[in-house]
């Protein structure tokens, strides 16, 4: 005995056709993340000068502390500097996090805000160029020694 099953062609009026085939939201173009043979993070550079002077004007208390306890109290300064300018990229773009790059680039190992990473799944996407804009007008990082680019990660886990 065999059973014959005729597939039924479904029909639907235009309208609701119509409905189906629009898409909610505009499709987003991905941009590639490039292949590199270490973890990278796509990162803005945040300079130390730079970020040690924004602390410094927003806490007076700052350079007290600086000349109490010296170096490692303008390290502590600058990461919390870092760790409030991510904060508020976060707003902007969810899967920005504090990233420290590699100092072959610079003089010293450098804290930077990391946009997107070859490393781990949820960060492998970027911003557009126009969230990318975003970022630096809130932040006021406009200038050129805020460079944004591809460096080497030092901790590629510690971002997850």
């Amino acid at each position: 005995m065999s059973t014959e099953t005729k597939a039924k062609a479904v029909h639907f009026d235009v309208d609701t056709a119509l409905s189906a085939t629009t898409h909610s939201r505009p499709l987003r173009k991905k941009s590639r993340i490039p292949t590199f043979s270490s973890p990278r993070a796509y990162a803005i550079v945040m300079p130390f000068d730079e970020m040690l002077a924004r602390a410094k004007k927003e806490n007076p208390d700052v350079q007290k502390l600086i000349d109490e306890r010296g170096f490692r109290q303008e390290i502590a300064a600058v990461n919390l500097m870092v760790a409030k300018l991510c904060d508020k990229a976060c707003e902007i773009w969810p899967n920005a996090f504090m990233v420290l790059v590699d100092e072959r680039y610079f003089r010293a190992p450098l804290q930077c805000i990391g946009l997107a990473d070859n490393t781990h799944r949820i960060n492998r996407t970027l911003p557009t160029a126009d969230e990318l804009q975003q970022i630096r007008d809130r932040l006021d990082i406009n200038g050129a020694e805020f460079k944004l680019g591809w460096y080497r990660d030092m901790y590629p886990d510690q971002h997850i």
